[in-house]
This record gives structure tokens, C-alpha cells and sequence, in this order.
């Protein structure tokens, strides 16, 4: 099962994507009578994504080969961030000693570096 967010009428809402095309999980409660979050972010902190997992693991992945016409092709859809609201961002460059000392700096010692 793989999960994107995507931009649907200026909004960003989570959807689950097969190898045909993505459905929003906003439409796919619509279709088979759930109430999953229609937010990626969400999904996980409340946990059902583990249940959105049993349904696809069990019977979604079959029900959403039937679901076609549903279904938004990828060459149509415009993705977005999986999420908004990162715990931490990371970056990665002068973690490195060969990279800080291209740019005539030392090598961080804490975590994380801050330039």
C-alpha cells in the first residue's frame, strides 16, 4: 500500500495510490463506507492507518482495481508534501567532515548542526 498527499480543487488531501492511479481516501470512504481521516498526518497519530493497512492487505487491494473510473492517473494529479507538520527537519551537509572543510569550516560536534 502506498499513501500521497495530493492537491484536489486547491486542498491537500491523503490518498492511497496503486500502480493505475491514486483515489483520495476522502472519495474512497465515500465508495466503501468509511470514515478514515482524509489527512496522511492524521491517519498515523490516530492510528488507523493500521486498519486502512488490514483493509487493503485483506480485500482493498482487489476492491480498488475495480474502482477504475475512480481513480486519478499520474500524469493528472499534483502531489504534494506527504505532511505539513514535521517533528524535526533534518539537513545533512556540514555533518561531514569532508564537506566542512570544502567550506573552511569545522566539523560539528552536536546534533543536531546548526549553521
Amino acid at each position: 500500500m502506498k499513501l500521497a498527499t495530493v492537491k484536489v480543487n486547491g486542498a491537500e488531501k491523503a490518498c492511497v495510490c496503486t500502480s493505475l492511479g491514486c483515489v483520495s481516501l476522502e472519495r474512497l470512504n465515500q465508495l466503501i463506507g468509511r470514515s478514515w481521516s482524509s489527512d496522511v498526518l492524521a491517519l498515523i497519530e490516530s492510528g488507523e492507518i493500521e486498519e486502512l493497512k488490514e483493509w487493503y492487505c485483506s480485500v482493498g487491494r482487489q476492491e480498488l482495481q475495480t474502482m477504475r473510473d475512480e481513480l486519478q492517473t499520474y500524469e493528472s494529479t499534483e502531489f504534494a508534501p506527504l505532511y505539513r507538520r514535521p517533528r524535526k527537519i533534518w539537513g545533512i551537509g556540514l555533518n561531514y567532515q569532508s564537506h566542512a572543510s570544502s567550506l573552511s569550516e569545522k566539523t560539528p560536534t552536536a546534533e543536531p548542526a546548526a549553521s
